[in-house]
């Protein structure tokens, strides 16, 4: 017991008897997470006391009981006697046929585990990084490789169809009043028609009414073009005479072939 003192006294002695102090000797047992041997007093016993190795809480356990001194006979051989056996690591209580004790054990299968998870985790990693990288490298097996030195392609020309007149698109036409013709005005429809195709059309006709303020048909007016080009723009300009014309509407187009 820590503190406890015992006397000690001298024979055939008159001196009072002296005091001496008997120090306690140190409890050791295993870490229960990385089996680190702990050193601690028996009055600590039942306490939770953190690993100076791997920072984890353990329970210091009670020590085993002591075994009694067997009895052996004077003329025994020495070999007969039997001690206890302890483990040289955490001094845990050990059978005579055990090499480990379970304490020191279970922190190695512990640590056997961890290693192995961790090693798992890493191959894991290393070979979806391999399949990723392998994956963007791999050439697309559909794709012809290009031919060194090839030539130049020249431009396709582009395909005729049959001239139709729906190659011909009529913008609006409205009618409108000029005065840099005359002083009074002079009424002009004006409009465009544009071809959005690659043939050229010939001996075109547009037909448009004339109409008065109250909507009425009051005269027709022909307009006509020798030839529209591929892509080219027909910008009609045509003078109304009759006074009473207020608007014009479009009729038809046709194309004389």
């Amino acid at each position: 017991v820590v503190g406890v003192s015992t006397a000690t006294c001298l024979p055939n002695s008159r001196e009072p008897c002296s005091l001496s102090a008997v120090e306690e000797p140190r409890l050791k047992c295993a870490c229960a997470n990385c089996g680190e041997v702990l050193e601690y007093a028996r009055a600590d016993i039942g306490q939770h006391i953190e690993c100076p190795k791997c920072r984890e809480k353990s329970a210091l356990p009670e020590p085993p009981p002591a075994a009694p001194n067997p009895v052996v006979p004077e003329d025994a051989p020495e070999t007969a006697v039997r001690r206890p056996k302890f483990c040289g690591v955490c001094r845990a209580p050990m059978a005579d046929h055990e090499t480990e004790c379970g304490i020191c054990k279970s922190a190695k299968i512990k640590k056997i585990i961890i290693i192995a998870a961790v090693t798992v985790v890493l191959v894991a990693g290393i070979v979806v990084a391999i399949m990723l990288v392998t994956h963007r490298k791999k050439p697309d097996p559909y794709q012809l490789p290009e031919a060194a030195g090839a030539l130049p392609q020249p431009p396709q020309a582009p395909v005729k169809t049959p001239p139709s007149i729906n190659d011909l698109k009529v913008g609006p036409i409205t009618l409108q009043i000029s005065k840099q013709l005359s002083n009074e005005g002079v009424a002009i429809a004006v409009g465009d028609i544009a071809n959005i195709s690659v043939n050229a059309h010939s001996r075109l006709k547009v037909e448009l009414e004339v109409l008065d303020a109250n909507g009425a048909v009051i005269g027709s007016l022909p307009i006509f073009m020798n030839v529209l080009g591929a892509g080219e723009k027909w910008h009609i300009a045509e003078p109304v005479t009759d006074p009473r014309a207020k608007s014009v509407r479009f009729v038809s187009l046709k194309e004389d072939q």
